[in-house]
Order: structure tokens, then C-alpha cells, then sequence
């Protein structure tokens, strides 16, 4: 699959016999321009379309990557149940309210293959996030275990009996064997008459100490003998905490810390734990000195808290930002109603517009201009779902008064770029058309390395996990899924190999027939992420899974039973179905109604397990009724559309419009709302105090600042402004690594650029800025008796030819960045006089000339070079000019 891009399965036609031409192919690139034609003449059928005559596609399962075949090395490997359930257990230890009961058949299933989603959504076992949790430490176990059938192979027996000494207490421990049983004494200093060197003799790591005798034993160690340990065994506990096994002991005590902070409160617990998994449980002397060393090996690995909650996140155990639970949310969240799609991007005063097909195919694109609504109406009049996003605030207003209904999209889900200027409208209306498939698209590409745009989610393992829980609660329709474009990307991502030659796939006519080619455990995770629209059997097209049939048939003749008596008037009095003969109908009576079931308890009935399986299954079917996708909030959609300003800060804006009592003033081009409080002119610079944000109308609201005399201070409102006195600004530079800012003048109306040339040099030049009211006040910025448009144009024109100037300096190659290193240079001895020139700390701005003894400074003013009243366009022009006066210089 790595040696083919996605748009080599998505793409592939067979010949065609004749091309239409679409007004589409004058947006398009002619990369693609073959994706928006209409292909006319005989099709084969839908599944030779796919798979050709079955063998064009069975690279992508026969070709693995390096990954893809470590995993199935390791898959391969034979696993104990019962020692990974001991494994598994063995890090859960300490949960008090999680994990109390971790059935030994959960582990077995999930190695087996089951996906967690199947265990948990229709086996009831755990929660998903739970089931999740323990396949990571499965996974873990499986890569120990396939290092520890290499490592048995040269292992003698004598490594595996215990804990003996230090040097196979390092051994068990990598191994990962008689780690939670240790057995044998080690042997130590604390016996009568033996010295510390003697007792270290026998395998412990010892540093050359002498004289240092220990004349009795010790019940326990106190600090002075913990001070001991530390030292001799310093080794041995620097390789103790290094170790995979351990660290990961650590890290997985630290969770149990963020999720369990009553039975954690501190690291003691924490550290009491560990203790406990690699003592014997004899509480003896040998004992007492494994948790010293288990101590000082804990307290040598540092775990940044954060990281573990942040991790924690990720994997949906607690919540937070961008994390498993978020971005399921937003994957379910995101789809919309069934029909034809239509993507609108407006881009200042142009809309761009692509209309898509049920399968996610380029149908047809126009671009109109801002004023031509009633154009823009017509070529959407017959599309049922309408996507919009746009760079200007002004769109919401523009389509509801042409009179289009839709619903915004951010334009920060447009993650490709194949139809290039109308990439945006295609990939919003696709992300709403069917956001699982288009997430799934998404982390093909990244996990393949094709180019993705705007991406700031997490990272492709997560995404992954999210996108299966997403596809699990809603479930797709195979056929379609099928069909789609880009469904054959989501079948690969679930693992679900639909490449048998053998087996018509896209002629599926019920989920049971999937037991023809599939095994027991493939056929239920199928199932899991599928349904199926199209077949006879009513019970395939809900999102209850097979395996729950038989209840589900239960939970529907008990509910039609139940409510026949209590609603004597109801539709099912109507229908007179007998409860075995009409079973069919009243299975379909209820997929069809799955609200009747609202109305109906499930309680009284036989069996704890069955009582809850059928509460389940009830919810399950009252989630029928779906929640589309409505478009982004208000909230959303000012995010996204309007430049941020913060809050209670002040800037220069433009007064744009001057209402009976109020005005609008447009700053950064955001719209500021003020309440009329002085008279201010149309186009009048003024000061604003931004008070706070209106997303319904995508402006903010705030206030005029009243100032003595009239003052601008435009620069305050420029993205490079800092409100930083001179060196909390160069600090701030340096930490932040950027190299140009901006910070206020002592002197009034008057700014400072700044730019970073190394880490300790820094060039500075003032700005006034002044204001010429002749053509509507107009703000210029002075230096040097020349004026600039604004701080943009005199970065572009004077600091990018000083950056220039500067590289032509840096490249000479008798320059040095150190002028200690420069002075050192012409004071080498040599038949020819030396010379070296830096630039200069003295006089920043400045070039240094060093030679003779004597240091000439030369300004740096842009692309030019000023010594005194002379003016050079190059440094060789500068550099020859010094030569031949550098007597009178």
C-alpha cells in the first residue's frame, strides 16, 4: 500500500467510450481534470469496477510494510492467556473503583482478535476506554514475551530462580521472569564480622570504599544504611531505573496516581506499589533491602506528571482538550442528513462552489461573484444539504438573504488539496457527507506521508482509535460504504479484508452471509462497524449486532405484548399480530418505531443479565432516531471567521459607519460594535477598548478611548507588537526564537522595530508615526526623512535589504562572530598585515573593522554602508576604501 498513493484506488477507471466536458473542468488542474468528467458506455458491474478481475488490488493486503510485519511476528507468537491475564493484573493493581474484576475471558477475546468496540458496545464487558487500557498492556506483553522467547534460548536455568544477587535481579527483571516472586536471599553487609567490601563480593556492583565495617546486624535500615545502599549499589540502581520493565512500572504507578487520588494522595503509595510487585512478601532483610533499592531506582525516574494526564486524555480515561473523547464527539457530531451535497466557499468577494454525489464523486463546480446571488440560488436549488465556510464575516448574512439554507463548516476541517482553488468546498461538503470515511482518508494519507493541509488533531494512533469507537456507535451501511470513494480506505483501517476473489462483497444480501467468509471473530467485528440497509432481515439494518438478535426479538415481542394491554387504542391493537405467527412483523413494526419502545420498562424481567442486556438494547435502538449535523455553532463560527482581538486591550481602528446611536469600527478587520458617547467622523481613526464579543452578529463590542490632543499608536494593533520594556523584549525573542518585534518608544507616537541578528545582538530602529488628514486620515510611518506606507512596507523594503546586507557580511571570509576571535586573528603573526571585520556589541548596527590596531566603524542603512560621509553598495567597495585611507581614518 506504501507504494501506491490513495488516489491510485480511489481513481481507477476502466476504458470509457466516450468524455463529456463539464464547466467543472475550468477549475480543476489538469492532474485531475478526468475526475469530473462523466465517463458514458457500457460499466461493468459495480464490484469489477473495484477489484478489476481481483488480482489489481490484492497488493495492498500482500505487500506489508516493516510495521505490518513486526505486528504479525509478534501476533504469531504464542501467547499465554493466563500469564498475560498475570501481566495484565499485575499493572492494574492498586485501582480501587477501576478494574476491580478483570475477567480472565476478556483477556482471551482480546487477543483473539475482538475488537474492544464488540466487547463493549454488545458483550457488555467493561467500557470501551477500559477495554482499550487493557489491549495496550496486552500489546506490551506481547512485545516482552517475543523478547523473552529469544532471550530463552541462550538463558541458562540458573538466571531464572530467583533473586539471588543484584546481577540476576537485573537479569529477571529484563527478562521479565520471577519478577512478582522473587525467591533466594541476597546476600549483604549486614552480617557480624563481615566487611562492606566482602559482603559486595558476590555479584553486586561495588565503588572501591575502605575501612567501612558493619559489626551487627540490623532488623531494618534506617537512613544511614539507605545512605549505604545508595552508594554501593549505585550502579546497580542506575540500571534498575533504566530498565523498560521498571519504567514502565513507574509510568503505569503514576496513572494509577491521576486516576485514583484517594488510594495515591502521594508518591509513597505510589512508590509502596512498586515495592510490593518485586518483594517476596517475607518482610525480611533481603526483603528490606529490595525496597531500598526499589526506592532509590523510583526516586532516580523522573515522571512529569503532565505528560502521564496528557497521555491519559488521549486515551479517553479522563477528559480534555483534543483528546479520544473530544474527537470522537466531533467525528459523530459532524455527520449530516442522507442526500445530495453541495460545498460553498466564499474567499473575500468570490463563492466557490462543488456539488458532490451520494458516493463522494466531483459532480459539477461554478464560481460566482458576491453580488450574483440569485445565480449562486439557482445552482443550488435542487441540493438537499448545503456546506459553507468562508474568510469573510460577512457570508452568514449573505446566503440567508439570497435565501439558501445551510449550515457552516470551519474551514479547519479542509485537510487535502486535489482540486486545488476548490479543494475547500469539496472537503467540506465530504467531512459532512460521511465524516468516518473522510477521517479515515485523513490518516491513510498521514500514516502514507501524502500531503495534508491545516492539520492540528492528534496523533494517526489516536485518530485511528477514534475514528473505529466513531464508526462502532453510528455504524455505516456496507454497500454504501462500498461504493464510496474513499470507502475502501475504512474497510483496510478496521482491518477488514474484503480482497477474496471468491466472494461477491458488494452483493451482500444479509451480515449472516459474512460467516462464508469470514471467521468468528472477523465476521463479529465486521458487524460491529457495519450494517446493512439493503438486506432482508430487518434486525441488519439497526445497529444492534447479530450476536444480540435472539434478545433483541425477545425485547420486541415483550414490549409489543406489554403495550398492547396498556394502549387499547394504540397502533398495535390495530395491527392484531400474534406473537409467534407475526414475529416478523413485529420486529419490523419495531425497527421502524423504535420510539414505541420508549414508553417501555424493562424491568421484572427473568435474569439480572438478561434484564441489563435488554436495557441495552432498548437504548440502543431509541439512539435509531439520529442527530445530524446542524452546522457549527455561532460560537464556531466567530472563531473562524473573525480575526481574534483580545479583551479589555486597545486599538486602532476605522470608524466604517455612523448610526443613529451607534457606530461600527473596523479594527484588524474585525467589526466593533460602540455606543454613540461623542460625535466621531466616517472614516475617523480613533482608539478602541475592546469590551467584549458578539458571535451571533460576528463582531465585538467596545469602546472609544478619550485621549488628550489626538495620538494613534496604530503599531499597538500590529501581530509583531510587544508591550515589553527593551530587554524583557530581547529575552522574549531569544526564548521564543524570533527574530523581529515590535515595542513602544519612550518617545510619544513613536514605535521601535526590533531585529534579533545572533543572541546577544540586537539592531533597533525608531519609527514616528505620523498622520496626514488631507485624504481621510492617513497613517505613515517616518525614518530617517522617508515615509512608509505602514510597518509591513518598511519591514519589506529597509529590514529585508539590512538582512541581505548582513548575509553578505556573515559569508566574508575573514568575518567572525566573536570579536574576541577577530581581535586574536589580526594578532596572529604572518609576512601579510591581517584584518577581520564582526559586528560590532559596541555600536549595534554598526560593522567593525579591525586592523592595524585600529577599529573603524561602518553603518549598516539598509542595502548600504556609511563611513562618515562616504556611502558604499558593497563590502568589498567598503573594504578597499579602508585599505587606502585607513592612515586617516
Amino acid at each position: 500500500m506504501s507504494e501506491s498513493s490513495d488516489s491510485d484506488i480511489i481513481f481507477r477507471k476502466r476504458p470509457a467510450s466516450r468524455k463529456i466536458h463539464r464547466p467543472s473542468d475550468e477549475f480543476t488542474s489538469s492532474e485531475i481534470v478526468d475526475h469530473s468528467e462523466i465517463v458514458e458506455g457500457d460499466f461493468e458491474p459495480l464490484f469489477f469496477e473495484i477489484f478489476g478481475n481481483g488480482d489489481e488490488y490484492s497488493y495492498i493486503y500482500k505487500k506489508k510494510n516493516g510495521n505490518e510485519e513486526q505486528e504479525n511476528t509478534r501476533d504469531r507468537c504464542e501467547i499465554s492467556v493466563s500469564e498475560c491475564y498475570a501481566y495484565v493484573q499485575g499493572f492494574l493493581r492498586g485501582f480501587n473503583s477501576l478494574f476491580k474484576e478483570l475477567d480472565s475471558k476478556i483477556v482471551e477475546e482480546l487477543i483473539e482478535g475482538y475488537s474492544p468496540e464488540y466487547l463493549s458496545f454488545h458483550l457488555g464487558k467493561m467500557t470501551v476506554k477500559e477495554l482499550y487500557f487493557v489491549k495496550d498492556l496486552i500489546d506490551e506483553f506481547k512485545e516482552e514475551t517475543s523478547k523473552v522467547q529469544i532471550k530463552h534460548v541462550v538463558a541458562s536455568e540458573s538466571r531464572i530462580q530467583g533473586l539471588i544477587t543484584c546481577s540476576e535481579f537485573v537479569v529477571n527483571m529484563e527478562s521479565f521472569e520471577s519478577v512478582f516472586h522473587p525467591q533466594g536471599n541476597i546476600d549483604v553487609p549486614f552480617d557480624v564480622g563481615i566487611s562492606t567490601k566482602d559482603g559486595f563480593d558476590n555479584g553486586w556492583d561495588y565503588d572501591e570504599i575502605q575501612g567501612l565495617e558493619i559489626e551487627k546486624p540490623a532488623p531494618t535500615l534506617d537512613d544511614t544504611d539507605k545512605d549505604i545502599v545508595s552508594k554501593h549499589f549505585k550502579k546497580t540502581i542506575s540500571q534498575i531505573a533504566s530498565n523498560p520493565i521498571f519504567l514502565k512500572r513507574v509510568v503505569y504507578s503514576t496513572i494509577i496516581s491521576v486516576l485514583e487520588p484517594s488510594f495515591c494522595e502521594n508518591s509513597v503509595h505510589s512508590l509502596g506499589f512498586l515495592q510490593k510487585l518485586y518483594c517476596s512478601g517475607q518482610n525480611d532483610m533481603n526483603d528490606q533491602l529490595r525496597k531500598t533499592i526499589v526506592q532509590k531506582a523510583y526516586e532516580a525516574v523522573a515522571v512529569d506528571k503532565s505528560i502521564i494526564e496528557r497521555r491519559l486524555v488521549d486515551q479517553g480515561m479522563i477528559e480534555g482538550p483534543n483528546g479520544l473523547q473530544e474527537l470522537v464527539d466531533l467525528i459523530i457530531s459532524l455527520r449530516g442528513r442522507p442526500g445530495s451535497y453541495a460545498g460553498v466557499y466564499l474567499d473575500k468577494t468570490l463563492f466557490s462552489v462543488v456539488r458532490i454525489d451520494g458516493s463522494g464523486n466531483f459532480v459539477a463546480s461554478s464560481i460566482f461573484k458576491e453580488h450574483e446571488l440569485s445565480e449562486l440560488h439557482a445552482f443550488l436549488s435542487d441540493v438537499d444539504n448545503v456546506c459553507l465556510t468562508s474568510t469573510s464575516p460577512s457570508v452568514k448574512f449573505a446566503l440567508q438573504n439570497a435565501g439558501i439554507n445551510f449550515f457552516y463548516v470551519p474551514r479547519k476541517l479542509s485537510f487535502f488539496d486535489d482540486y486545488k482553488e476548490l479543494s475547500i468546498p469539496y472537503n467540506i461538503a465530504l467531512v459532512v457527507q460521511n465524516p468516518l470515511l473522510y477521517f479515515a482518508r485523513l490518516l491513510y494519507n498521514l500514516s502514507n506521508g501524502y500531503p495534508v493541509c491545516n492539520y492540528r488533531f492528534v496523533d494517526p494512533g489516536l485518530l485511528e482509535r477514534g475514528i473505529s469507537i466513531a464508526c462502532a456507535v453510528c455504524k455505516l451501511d456496507w454497500i454504501s460504504t462500498l461504493s464510496h470513494k474513499f470507502g475502501f480506505i475504512l474497510f483496510k483501517l478496521l482491518k477488514i479484508d474484503i480482497s477474496d476473489p471468491y466472494f461477491n462483497f458488494e452483493r451482500l444480501d444479509a451480515l449472516e452471509s459474512l460467516k462464508h467468509v469470514f471467521d468468528n471473530v472477523k465476521c463479529s467485528n465486521a458487524c460491529t462497524y457495519f450494517n446493512l440497509l439493503s438486506s432482508e432481515n430487518p434486525l441488519d439494518k439497526t445497529l444492534i449486532h447479530p450476536v444480540n438478535y435472539s434478545m433483541a426479538i425477545i425485547l420486541f415481542k415483550s414490549a409489543y405484548h406489554s403495550l398492547l394491554s396498556a394502549q387499547h387504542d394504540s397502533i398495535m391493537n390495530r395491527m392484531h399480530l400474534d406473537l409467534e405467527k407475526d414475529e416478523s412483523k413485529i420486529i419490523e413494526l419495531f425497527v421502524n418505531q423504535p420510539e414505541l419502545l420508549a414508553s417501555y420498562s424493562t424491568i421484572g424481567m427473568d435474569g439480572d443479565k438478561d434484564m441489563q442486556t435488554l436495557a441495552d438494547l432498548k437504548q440502543i435502538m431509541l439512539r435509531e432516531d439520529e442527530v445530524y449535523f446542524a452546522g457549527a455553532s455561532d460560537a464556531q463560527v466567530f472563531d473562524d471567521v473573525v480575526p481574534h482581538l483580545e479583551q479589555n486591550q486597545t486599538y486602532s481602528g476605522t470608524v466604517t459607519k455612523v448610526g443613529n446611536s451607534f457606530y461600527l469600527c473596523q479594527v484588524s478587520n474585525a467589526t466593533v460594535y460602540i455606543r454613540k458617547s461623542s460625535e466621531l467622523a466616517l472614516n475617523q481613526i480613533v482608539k478602541v477598548e475592546i469590551t467584549g464579543s458578539n458571535p451571533p452578529a460576528l463582531s465585538y463590542s467596545g469602546n472609544v478611548v478619550e485621549e488628550e490632543g489626538f495620538k494613534v499608536d496604530k503599531f499597538r494593533s500590529h501581530s509583531l507588537f510587544r508591550n515589553m520594556p527593551y530587554d524583557a523584549l530581547e529575552k522574549h525573542m531569544r526564548e521564543s526564537n524570533k527574530s523581529l518585534a515590535i515595542r513602544p518608544s519612550s518617545t510619544p507616537s513613536c514605535c521601535c522595530v526590533v531585529c534579533k541578528i545572533e543572541d546577544d545582538l540586537f539592531f533597533t530602529y525608531k519609527l514616528k508615526e505620523t498622520i496626514k488628514s488631507e485624504d481621510g486620515f492617513k497613517i505613515s510611518y517616518e525614518f530617517k526623512n522617508r515615509y512608509y506606507s505602514s510597518i509591513d512596507a518598511f519591514i519589506d523594503d529597509y529590514i529585508k535589504k539590512t538582512y541581505n546586507m548582513i548575509g553578505s557580511i556573515v559569508s566574508f571570509k575573514y568575518y567572525f562572530a566573536d570579536p574576541a576571535q577577530a581581535q586574536r586573528h589580526i594578532e596572529e603573526p604572518g609576512e601579510f598585515v591581517k584584518y577581520s571585520i564582526v559586528l560590532s556589541r559596541k555600536v549595534p548596527g554598526c560593522l567593525e573593522f579591525l586592523l592595524s590596531g585600529k577599529h573603524v566603524f561602518s553603518k549598516i542603512d539598509g542595502d548600504r554602508l556609511i563611513l562618515k560621509e562616504h556611502s558604499f553598495e558593497t563590502l568589498d567597495d567598503l573594504i578597499r576604501f579602508i585599505k587606502t585611507h585607513i592612515k586617516s581614518l
